[in-house]
C-alpha cells in the first residue's frame, strides 16, 4: 500500500495482516481443506520469488501472514538474497543463518551457499507440520500424515539438494496433482452416493 524505492530511505508498506500461520496451528493441523489453500499460497509466492531470483532462506510459519486460508502472503525476506548476488551479505563462510528448525544440512554448514533447494526442505517441513504439529530437530515425524504428502514430504527433505525437487515448479506441480486427485476422489463419492440413491428410488 505505499513504498520508497528510488532512493534512501528505502521502505515497504504492506496491508497488516491478522496474524501467522504459526498462530493458526491448532486450528489447521491435520485439515487437508485448509491445508490445501494455504500450502498452495506458499508455493505460489515462493515461485514468484525464486522466478526474480530471489531466496528466502527463512521459511517458517511465523513468516507466513493470512487474513484467511485464501488471503495469504510469505513475508520477512530479511535473510533472502539474490542468486548469485554479489552485493555484500549478511552471511560469513562457514557460518549458519536461519532457524534451525527449517534449515537444510547445508544451510546449517553454511548460508553463504543456500539454493533455491533450500526454500524447497523449509517448505518440506513446514508441510510435515501441518499435519504433524510440530517438529524436532533432525528426526522427522511421518505419524499422521497421509501417505501421498510423506512422499512430497520425504523428497523434499531430502539431505543431498541434488535429491530433492529441482525448482519450486516442481515441487508444486507435484502438490498439485495430490490436490486434483483428491478432488476427483470426492466428487467420485458423492457422485456414488447420488446412484446409491437413486437405484434405491428406482428398485
Amino acid at each position: 500500500i505505499g513504498k520508497h524505492l528510488s532512493e534512501e530511505p528505502y521502505f515497504y508498506i504492506m496491508p497488516l495482516y491478522a496474524g501467522s500461520l504459526s498462530d493458526q496451528f491448532p486450528q489447521i493441523v491435520g485439515d487437508t481443506n485448509r491445508i490445501i489453500p494455504i500450502f498452495s499460497a506458499v508455493l505460489d509466492a515462493i515461485e514468484y520469488s525464486h522466478a526474480q531470483g530471489v531466496i528466502h532462506r527463512d521459511l517458517k510459519p511465523e513468516n507466513i501472514l493470512l487474513n484467511s486460508d485464501t488471503d495469504v502472503v510469505v513475508s520477512d525476506f530479511g535473510l533472502g538474497r539474490q542468486f548469485d548476488a554479489e552485493s555484500t551479505r549478511q552471511t560469513k563462510t562457514g557460518f549458519g543463518l536461519g532457524t534451525p528448525l527449517y534449515m537444510a544440512p547445508e544451510q546449517i554448514t553454511d548460508a553463504k551457499n543456500c539454493s533455491n533447494m533450500t526454500d524447497i526442505y523449509a517448505c518440506g517441513r513446514i508441510l510435515n507440520e501441518l499435519y504433524t504439529g510440530g517438529l524436532t530437530l533432525g528426526h522427522i515425524d511421518y505419524t499422521n500424515v497421509p501417505p501421498e504428502i510423506e512422499v512430497i514430504v520425504r523428497r523434499c527433505c531430502e539431505l543431498r539438494p541434488e535429491n530433492r525437487f529441482g525448482y519450486i515448479t516442481e515441487l508444486k506441480l507435484a502438490y498439485q496433482s495430490i490436490y486434483d486427485a483428491t478432488v476427483l476422489t470426492e466428487k467420485l463419492g458423492a457422485l456414488d452416493a447420488v446412484v446409491t440413491k437413486l437405484s434405491a428410488i428406482s428398485t
